[in-house]
């Protein structure tokens, strides 16, 4: 037995598919194929959310008003430093690790002087990290050759200052105090 015919008059079709696309493939009355390709769905998992801080939190040590000329001057807050927050997100050489609350705020009224002073004195390496009246974040870390920050305002702005005092060093924590002053003789 032999087989044979016109094999000149079928066309030829050649499917290929590239993972993860999936073929659907369709046969119609006439000689033409029709393929459909439908893309694979992969599930993601969203990232995780980082942690910021969050100035409109309740401060961990407490809020005070100032007003210039206050007295005792430096005002005295004790604070321990550090939290899960890496505040390098925050940019412009912030470094440490804190609370997402402040651990301190307080709402300063600008008279006559024209320094406002915040530094921490603690036994280690901290950082501090100040929102400011007008919703800037500033950052120090070692100051006047200590490893204690201090940040200064000249001609200070009224309004809250929200303070955070970090530990350089994850996983540490450091007992000190907040000093705030509007002496230039008052310092780490």
């Amino acid at each position: 037995m032999r087989l044979g015919g016109n094999c000149g008059g079928i066309p030829v079709i050649g499917l290929t598919a590239t993972p993860p696309l999936v073929g659907l493939v369709s046969a119609t009355p006439s000689p033409t194929l029709t393929l459909t390709l439908t893309p694979s769905l992969t599930p993601t998992t969203p990232p995780a959310p980082v942690a910021t801080l969050n100035f409109t939190a309740s401060p961990n040590f407490g809020s005070t008003a100032l007003t210039s000329g206050f007295h005792p001057d430096p005002f005295t807050q004790g604070i321990t430093s550090g939290g899960s927050v890496n505040v390098s997100y925050l940019g412009g050489g912030c470094t440490g690790f804190a609370t997402s609350a402040p651990d301190f705020s307080i709402t300063y009224t600008s008279g006559a002087f024209t320094l406002l002073r915040f530094y921490f004195v603690g036994n280690g390496d901290t950082t501090m990290i100040i929102n400011t009246p007008n919703a800037n974040y500033v950052c120090a870390d070692d100051s006047f050759g200590t490893r204690n920050p201090a940040i200064d305002f000249n001609n200070p702005s009224s309004g809250r200052y929200d303070i955070w005092i970090g530990s350089f060093s994850s996983g540490t924590s450091i007992n000190g105090t907040l000093n705030v002053t509007e002496s230039p003789n008052n310092r780490p």
